[in-house]
């Protein structure tokens, strides 16, 4: 499980747990007892085996202030796509804005900041998107909480064409 591209904290006050059914299919769950601002979010469940990957996300709001969270650290590969999500709760959230180097985003046609404040980043570019990103959200009566995501790009590995020479033996 995670909230918000980010992994759920031990003492959050989650409880997790998963059975197998009868039809041999795993059932997970989070149960949160005292919900508090700060489990407001996008909760995302994540499954993995040999055969690959699926997943499903959902937004809880939970009202009231905007409240930090820790600070995310993001991988993301060289030439594709990332969605950034302000690592911060509250509701409702009325705007966000975001910042790379003291300068605001969207700076170029790569980047899109959509209605829900979640920044797009395309064809990611290891000179000029690594590093911290900042984000910060309002709500109507304008009070704010900042938000630091950490990118981190990775490229995937390439081989050089290469040829036999033709007298090989």
């Amino acid at each position: 499980w995670m909230l918000d591209g980010g992994p759920l904290l031990p003492r959050g006050g989650y409880i997790l747990g998963s059975h197998l059914d009868p039809g041999d299919d795993v059932i997970s769950h989070l149960n949160i007892s005292a919900v508090r601002v700060q489990h407001g979010g996008v909760y995302t469940c994540l499954a993995r085996n040999g055969l690959g990957s699926a997943s499903h996300s959902a937004a809880l709001n939970i009202y009231g202030p905007p409240t930090p969270r820790a600070p995310l650290n993001i991988t993301a590969v060289s030439g594709g796509s990332i969605y950034l999500r302000c690592p911060v709760s509250g509701f409702p959230i009325s705007s966000t804005t975001w910042q790379r180097d003291g300068e605001n985003l969207p700076a170029n046609y790569r980047h899109r900041v959509f209605a829900n404040g979640t920044l797009l980043i395309r064809n990611v570019d290891g000179n000029t998107d690594k590093g911290q990103v900042h984000c910060t959200v309002r709500n109507q009566q304008n009070q704010a909480a900042n938000g630091r995501i950490y990118v981190e790009v990775m490229k995937p590995p390439e081989i050089a064409p290469f040829t036999f020479p033709e007298n090989l033996r």
